[in-house]
């Protein structure tokens, strides 16, 4: 019985191997590093916060694979005892590395909670990389959220992962990376110039509409009522694109670029993203309101002072903006859409720093002393040091405060 059991998870590894033709087959065993980052997506964005520590990707995508029988006959182990295939490839390569700490900016993943939960002889750190939907990604009788350290965009994901019954040792409410890289190459230029009245960020692929339709269909209405609003009042609109036409997926801009020029016509500005530039960030800077459904970059917007319209016509609550204000409209009449865009518009800097409060902190925690990036720097600096992994305080706001004085 043993045996056939033993037999039918080698085959297991041996089809999934064999299932991805293209896979990069890494035949050396792994070497011994001080960060190990689980999954390579937005790796360019991780890479500035090792510094010279050494580093490698555990791939979970099919981009590589190590194939060495010694790290698979270990992986085999580690399968039969979580029967879970990922997992056990996953923790048999950690043990080969001995990383001092594990990094993922996908915060939102089942397979990083599980690490985390079986390999305790590293620290683990998940960086938020966009808004989270417990609410719809984990209802009740899905696997916990387990997070040992989260690094979050700011206070609102503690309310918002207690409520949810999440269970995070230690968080780290410090902010958006990739917004705390623009924000230090805008270090020492002037103050944005509002050249565009209206801003629409790109925010969809090709296809996606069978996958999001919620979202979608409610974007377009909103580029809807962009248009006309347009039409009535003459005003300025610029439309920040995904990609640039030299990208690699050339398909996707030019869906982007047709889709637009379709519903917006001459009406809007449209921008590629040219890279290493922040495109989109810097055009929302530039605009007197920006405009989105359910997106991260309003979000971050709104965190740097910004005026934000984020409109929800989906009819699903989950994707209505974090926080009540006149920054977030559910009513899909254009003339509640007018309505909303005019005030925000015309409202003096008195009046809607008034209804701000300090709402923009508590969704994007930034703080000008202690960038995101460098934080992280020093947390994860630490951890290849030997620092211990800080103890749980849960969702106590004053811990972190502590946290965040000691690493600087």
């Amino acid at each position: 019985m043993a045996s056939s059991k033993l037999s039918r998870h080698v085959r297991r590894i041996r089809d999934a191997i064999r299932a991805l033709p293209r896979i990069r087959r890494l035949r050396a065993v792994p070497r011994q590093v001080d960060i190990a980052v689980l999954d390579g997506t937005n790796l360019q964005l991780l890479i500035p916060l090792f510094g010279a520590h050494r580093y490698e990707v555990i791939y979970v995508g099919g981009e590589a694979i190590y194939v060495h029988p010694r790290v698979l006959l270990r992986a085999l182990w580690h399968v039969i005892a979580t029967r879970h295939l990922t997992l056990g490839y996953v923790l048999a390569v950690l043990e080969w590395m001995k990383p001092s700490i594990v990094v993922t900016f996908v915060d939102n993943t089942l397979l990083f909670y599980m690490a985390a939960r079986q390999y305790r002889a590293a620290r683990f750190l998940a960086i938020q990389n966009g808004n989270r939907l417990p609410a719809r990604d984990n209802p009740p009788g899905t696997p916990e959220i387990y997070f040992r350290e989260f690094a979050c965009l700011g206070r609102f994901e503690i309310d918002q992962f207690t409520r949810h019954g999440a269970r995070v040792e230690r968080y780290y409410p410090i902010g958006s990376l990739k917004d705390s890289y623009y924000r230090a190459y805008r270090a020492g230029a002037a103050p944005a110039i509002k050249e565009f009245d209206l801003c629409l960020p790109s925010q969809f692929k090709p296809n996606v509409r069978l996958i999001h339709s919620e979202r979608f269909d409610s974007f377009e209405v909103l580029t809807q009522h962009v248009r006309r609003f347009c039409e009535t009042h003459g005003v300025s609109l610029c439309v920040p694109l995904r990609y640039h036409p030299d990208h690699p997926n050339r398909a996707g801009y030019e869906w982007e670029h047709q889709f637009f020029e379709m519903r917006l016509g001459r009406y809007a500005r449209l921008f590629p993203n040219m890279p290493g530039e922040f495109t989109t960030y810097g055009l929302v800077d530039r605009s007197r309101v920006s405009l989105g459904m359910h997106t991260t970059v309003l979000r971050e917007g709104f965190g740097r002072g910004n005026r934000v319209l984020s409109c929800n016509y989906s009819g699903n609550s989950v994707y209505t903006f974090p926080v009540p204000g006149p920054w977030a409209l559910t009513d899909p009449a254009y003339e509640a859409f007018e309505e909303r865009l005019l005030w925000l518009l015309n409202a003096s800097e008195e009046e809607y720093a008034r209804a701000c409060g300090d709402l923009p902190s508590y969704l994007i925690g930034y703080d000008d002393n202690q960038p995101t990036h460098v934080f992280l720097q020093r947390v994860i600096a630490d951890a290849v040091r030997g620092a211990a992994e800080p103890s749980a305080d849960g969702q106590s706001h004053e811990g972190w405060q502590s946290q965040r004085q000691a690493c600087g």
